[in-house]
C-alpha cells in the first residue's frame, strides 16, 4: 500500500515540474502555431480508451490544410 501511495506522490511532483519547466516552450510552439494555422493551433479527436471508452484527444496541429490535398 505504501510503495502505491509514495509512487504515486512522486509521479505526481514529477509532473508538476515538468509541465512547470515545459509550459514556456509549450506557449512557444502554440503562438508559433496560432500564425502557421490560421489561427487554430490544436487538433482534437475522439479515440476509443479502456473498455471502448470514447475520450478527446488533443494535441498540437502540425500540419495545416495547405499541404493535405
Amino acid at each position: 500500500m505504501y510503495q502505491s501511495f509514495f509512487k504515486r506522490i512522486i509521479d505526481f511532483v514529477a509532473a508538476f515540474f515538468g509541465l512547470l519547466f515545459l509550459s514556456p516552450i509549450f506557449l512557444l510552439v502554440t503562438i508559433g502555431l496560432f500564425f502557421a494555422n490560421q489561427g487554430k493551433p490544436f487538433f482534437f479527436q475522439l479515440r476509443p480508451g479502456k473498455d471502448g471508452k470514447i475520450f478527446k484527444i488533443v494535441k498540437f496541429k502540425t500540419m495545416n490544410e495547405f499541404f493535405c490535398s
